[in-house]
């Protein structure tokens, strides 16, 4: 593994607001004839579940972006 460059402590509430969040996963599939990007609007569950086997994929992975509730807009 690797450290991370920034890391701070957080309020339970904060750990509880991010997990019950959606989020915008953005990814890109480059080694097809037309690459394209996908967008995808996941909650932490489905995030869960598609990064396990990730490494399998041919897609990567270029931005999570916590949705607001209100109206699916990034923070």
């Amino acid at each position: 593994m690797f450290d991370p460059v920034k890391s701070e402590i957080i309020s339970s509430e904060e750990v509880r607001e991010y997990g019950d969040a959606q989020y915008c996963l953005t990814t890109i599939i480059p080694l097809v004839e037309n690459p394209k990007r996908n967008t995808y609007i996941v909650d932490q569950e489905t995030l869960d579940n598609f990064l396990e086997g990730y490494n399998e994929y041919a897609e990567f992975i270029i931005s999570v972006e916590k949705l607001y509730c209100d109206n699916n807009l990034p923070l």
